[in-house]
């Protein structure tokens, strides 16, 4: 993604496998609704399940989305280091 989009949406995960790729497609369809070009960023707090190899997948073709890999430091440490990775005009 070249041009800074309008809105950045963060989401902290951790274990989250079973409900990551629904959110994903969720947040996919209504933010396209809104007609703002944003991004994603996932931020995986050192999740011991399948949460960063289900946002990497999702993350395949889609500029918009990104994944975070950090090591487990808490939601606090995850929601900064995805506002610090954070392009959009609005976090």
């Amino acid at each position: 993604m070249s041009e800074r989009p309008y809105l950045s949406i963060v989401v902290p995960a951790y274990n989250e496998e079973a409900v990551i790729g629904r959110f994903i497609e969720s947040v996919r369809a209504d933010v396209d609704r809104s007609g703002v070009s944003w991004e994603a960023i996932v931020v995986d707090d050192g999740s011991a399940d399948r949460t960063a190899e289900i946002v990497r997948e999702a993350a395949r073709g889609d500029g918009r989305l990104r994944l975070i890999e950090a090591p487990h430091r808490g939601k606090g440490a995850a929601v900064r280091a995805g506002f610090t990775a954070a392009r959009g005009q609005w976090v």
